[in-house]
């Protein structure tokens, strides 16, 4: 199902010149609510700042759900992610991309429920220039 998503969406142009539509991609898939307000920023060399608004009043939003960051520098071709970084009632995280510094990335985030069980769609955040 990915593979069949990701080429009907997330690929454009004809062959040979295929490019990816970053802004399509998908990391996960699932019913868990996604990310509120979801933003990324560079404000110190070699790190990225991940924040979101904390949903866990609405109905079926769980406080202790575990954020995920999944970053990719196109130009180095390459990806850094985290697993089980903060809760979503944290509100943000910080993650350390020093391989990156000085590169434009594109970055994603999403949420796994405590069990493992339920999954978030991924909310792409942007292009970013890591300080």
């Amino acid at each position: 199902k990915a593979v069949s998503y990701h080429i009907k969406n997330a690929i454009t142009g004809k062959y040979p010149f295929f490019k990816r539509d970053y802004e399509k991609v998908l990391l996960g898939m699932g019913n868990l609510t996604p990310a509120t307000m979801p933003a990324v920023f560079s404000q110190q060399a070699g790190c990225l700042k991940f924040t979101w608004a904390d949903s866990s009043i609405r109905v079926g939003v769980r406080s202790y759900d575990e954020a995920w960051v999944a970053i990719y520098c196109p130009e180095l071709d390459q990806w850094i992610c985290y697993l089980d970084c903060a809760l979503r009632r944290s509100g943000n995280y910080s993650s350390d991309v020093t391989p990156f510094s000085g590169k434009a990335v594109h970055s994603y985030l999403g949420f796994i429920s405590h069990d493992g069980k339920t999954v978030s769609n991924s909310s792409y955040l942007g292009l970013v220039k890591v300080m």
